[in-house]
């Protein structure tokens, strides 16, 4: 819903969409108790991402293993992105212009570092035509 907080219910969705398997009570339980700082059942934004991605280190939290798999081959991952692009077009061009992507980053977190907003759309703007598109 965009209001920055993750409950409780929808790390569980991210735990079984990245996953790939059926809720587990155990795992939702370790998660919180590692993830959430304030005890309150909720994971703020920054939390969330702190726990995933130490920033100071420049690599993945101990406590989080990535998937090894492509998002290419993985249906429900390709299904999310393609949602999250068709998202972001907010012209409905059938591509994500660079301050598309810069809006939709300030609309997730409000204290986005440019810089890293501009670096992340360069990696992904393959062509450097200032548009993203989502065919290859």
């Amino acid at each position: 819903d965009c209001d920055g907080i993750l409950s409780r219910a929808d790390v569980a969705r991210v735990v079984c969409f990245a996953t790939s398997t059926k809720r587990s009570e155990e795992i939702l339980d370790k998660l919180m108790l590692k993830a959430d700082k304030k005890g309150n059942g909720q994971l703020e934004y920054q939390d969330f991402i702190q726990w995933i991605y130490n920033i100071r280190l420049g690599k993945f939290s101990e406590d989080f293993n990535p998937s090894r798999i492509l998002a290419a081959t993985s249906p429900a991952a390709l299904a999310a992105l393609q949602e999250w692009f068709i998202k972001m077009d907010m012209n409905r061009s059938g591509t994500v212009e660079y301050s598309e992507y810069a809006v939709s980053c300030f609309m997730v977190d409000k204290d986005a570092n440019p810089k890293t907003i501009e670096e992340d759309f360069d990696r992904m703007d393959i062509r450097g035509t200032g548009r993203v598109s989502w065919a290859a």
